[in-house]
């Protein structure tokens, strides 16, 4: 019987924050966008804790973590993520991020190397989401640094797991203005761990461009995209999880 936990894990600072443990197998560490939760991938878990042993971590100020007054950053977070991989003990794990939970593991990477990382899981983000004065309109559609609004920065559907208590949070607005100020594109080209670049065709960052970026900038790396009519949105873990969940296992084996 697959045994579900919910447990609390204090970090340095003293924050609380809560996790999800379900499943027997190596080690899997999944890793919410901003807003998301332990539901977001409600529809994964079955399925996936089949294979793995899964952990998701929520980020303070989402789910049922704390809410402090201090660290709605992107390096903090990165540091939460350190601390919550020592806690487990395991000498490597499998980490699948979503959207800004990719610019929480390129900081972690950057901060605290990678040798922790089995394999690495991109699911659907762009190095930049604001544009920089001196890119021209290529270089915008080549790191996303302009989303394509006209698809919608999130599906419908993508926010019907949203915590409604914790997005009005003021702390979040923090946290945003962190993640939209960062260039990752250096650490980036940085990942030498294997890795699955996950895109969805009908997400908002659905370029050409950007995965023929991607892929070459990663070394080794492979690219899978969802097409848009298989449910490849921004949230296709939602949207298609039999094909996520396909796709996660094959790569992780």
């Amino acid at each position: 019987m697959n045994k579900i936990l919910h447990e609390y894990f204090t970090v340095s600072d003293g924050v609380k924050l809560h996790y999800r443990k379900g499943g027997e197998g190596p080690p899997l560490i999944l890793l919410n966008g901003f807003f998301g939760n332990i539901e977001s991938f409600g529809n994964n878990y079955k399925e996936l804790d089949r294979h793995y042993t899964v952990y998701n971590l929520e980020f303070r100020a989402h789910g049922k973590s704390d809410v402090p007054e201090s660290g709605m950053h992107i390096a903090r977070f990165a540091k939460d993520l350190s601390e919550f991989i020592k806690y487990l003990g395991y000498d490597k794990v499998y980490i699948g991020a979503h959207s800004m939970g990719n610019a929480v593991v390129w900081c972690y990477m950057m901060l605290f190397g990678q040798e922790k990382i089995n394999k690495y899981i991109l699911i659907d983000e762009a190095p930049c989401l604001v544009a920089r004065p001196e890119w021209n309109a290529i270089e915008q559609e080549s790191y996303m640094g302009l989303l394509n609004t006209e698809k919608g920065i999130w599906d419908k559907t993508f926010f019907d797991w949203l915590d409604p208590e914790v997005e009005k949070e003021r702390q979040l607005l923090l946290l945003l203005s962190d993640h939209l100020s960062k260039d990752w594109r250096n650490e980036v080209k940085q990942i030498k761990v294997p890795t699955l670049i996950l895109m969805g065709g009908g997400s908002h960052f659905a370029s050409e461009r950007l995965w023929v970026w991607m892929v070459k900038m990663i070394k080794g790396s492979r690219l899978v995209v969802i097409p848009k009519e298989d449910g490849g949105s921004h949230g296709m873990f939602v949207d298609n999880p039999e094909k996520f969940n396909e796709i996660v296992i094959e790569f992780l084996g």
